[in-house]
């Protein structure tokens, strides 16, 4: 990637200005974008991983959901699915999730306080490929953990 690193690439997003807001980091940035910028990487990130598929099972992307909640920084994170190891844009062959049912799991848990991850998720086209970004929007509400026992049940139900 030309000797840019992350922070190179988020001080150049840095000027994306939305209205007369200015943006923090890749928050804000149209998901195409997003795509662009993390796949240029080439490697996996604090607050980003590539999936070349979406998870066979629910409590695998829930985990990876919670987990990217806890994560201790101001920025969203993002699962790019359709992206192998590498950065390189794919595509996906097998099944997707749709937000609502994403949503629906989520509602099935039972999260202490009541504090749950919010998530969006979005297909966007690169050179012809369809990549779904799953976003996890930045909170200060953290921690955010299941119930132990929910915890402990989380595999029997959704599998």
């Amino acid at each position: 990637m030309d000797g840019h690193t992350i922070f190179d690439i988020i001080e150049i997003n840095l000027e994306y200005v939305k209205g007369d807001e200015r943006m923090s980091g890749l928050n804000g940035l149209p998901a195409d974008r997003v795509v662009e910028i993390l796949s240029e990487m080439g490697h996996e990130g604090d607050y980003w991983d590539y999936k070349q598929e979406w998870h066979d099972n629910m409590p695998d992307l829930l985990k990876d959901i919670i987990c990217f909640a806890n994560t201790p920084h101001d920025e969203n994170c993002y699962l790019l699915f359709g992206i192998d190891d590498n950065g390189q844009i794919i595509g996906m062959k097998k099944n997707r999730r749709k937000q609502a049912d994403i949503l629906e799991a989520m509602d099935n848990l039972w999260f202490i306080g009541d504090v749950k991850p919010e998530i969006s998720v979005e297909t966007v086209i690169i050179n012809e490929i369809e990549v779904d970004v799953l976003t996890v929007y930045d909170t200060q509400k953290t921690p955010v953990y299941l119930k132990k026992i929910m915890a402990k049940c989380l595999l029997d139900v959704f599998i």
